[in-house]
């Protein structure tokens, strides 16, 4: 995960209606180990940008891991949305081979 100023602005603009900081969000995202908490901010973060500012948020291969997480991808909401993530994923599968 990157950070930098413009990492904690972005997630800072997902916080609206929490009452946490950018710094304690990181925190979490951070954490390997509590993956319920981390899969909840990574989805509010899909949610929210589109795939160029999440590259701003995440490296290459953070997204491709994220992407690859059928429990992030079936937690997003509308299902194109889904769908974009979706397609998202097997395009990365092809370039890796």
């Amino acid at each position: 995960m990157r950070n930098t100023p413009e990492t904690h602005k972005l997630i800072k603009n997902i916080l609206w209606d929490l009452n946490l900081t950018p710094e304690e969000v990181i925190s979490v995202l951070s954490d390997r180990k509590n993956q319920d908490e981390r899969r909840r901010f990574v989805v509010r973060l899909l949610r929210s940008y589109n795939w160029y500012t999440l590259l701003k948020i995440f490296t290459i291969e953070e997204m491709i891991e994220i992407v690859n997480d059928n429990k992030v991808i079936n937690a997003l909401f509308p299902n194109s949305l889904k769908e974009k993530y979706k397609n998202a994923r097997e395009i990365l599968r092809s370039t890796g081979d």
